[in-house]
């Protein structure tokens, strides 16, 4: 009998070495320990711009999980407004499970980071989007990477928060197995605007420079 690939690449997800590979080496492998090319100057110009239920994408060039995660970008997180502090805070799901991390600390170890903005998302509808997120208090990451369970990886949790889906998200197939997936790139290709990408900080601030002289 001849397996077909995906239902081969199936079986190996739901391995016990496919799962220690998951928690204990791809989250948390980078090849440097130096700090990225995330700025003081460019974290402060993304945290005056970012608002309550903007997607941010991250991106850790110095990370193995990079090199897993096909496309532009690896990771997604969720703005749900400030704390008590007025921190700027960011929803995720990492091997860790959920979580809330100052947007600070999700530029810590980034290469890149953009913050995107849903042009349909109301003051109204932001505020039922960050309830909906908060209710994923609890949940573990999704190493299955599958949109029917329980479970929840990074890229997803945007997607089901917008539960009226006017993100308007077109899930990719993933290699091999053929499944439904939510790319971080997924989301950058939705019903948003850019308001922010760190890539083009230096680009904009010469700009600015000139029209100054």
């Amino acid at each position: 009998m001849i397996w077909p690939v995906p239902s081969i690449l199936r079986r190996i997800q739901r391995g016990r070495i496919y799962a220690w590979l998951m928690w204990w080496v791809v989250c948390r492998l980078r090849f440097s320990l130096c700090h990225t090319s995330m700025t003081s100057e460019k974290y402060i110009e993304g945290d005056s711009q970012i608002q309550d239920g903007d997607v941010v994408l991250a991106t850790d060039n110095r990370a193995l999980s990079t090199l897993c995660v096909p496309g532009t970008h690896t990771h997604a997180l969720l703005c749900i407004g400030q704390s008590p502090h007025g921190v700027m805070m960011c929803a995720e799901m990492t091997h860790t499970g959920y979580g809330e991390v100052a947007f600070a600390q999700a530029c810590f170890h980034a290469s890149r980071v953009v913050i995107l903005r849903c042009p349909d998302f109301d003051s109204v509808y932001v505020r039922s989007v960050v309830r909906a997120c908060r209710v994923f208090k609890g949940t573990p990451y999704d190493t299955q990477f599958d949109l029917d369970d329980d479970e929840v990886y990074c890229s997803e949790l945007p997607y089901h928060c917008d539960f009226e889906r006017r993100l308007q998200v077109v899930p990719s197939r993933a290699w091999g197995t053929g499944q439904k997936v939510i790319k971080p790139d997924d989301l950058a290709a939705a019903n948003v605007e850019v308001i922010y990408d760190s890539d083009n900080y230096n680009q904009e601030q010469g700009s600015d420079h000139d029209d100054e002289k």
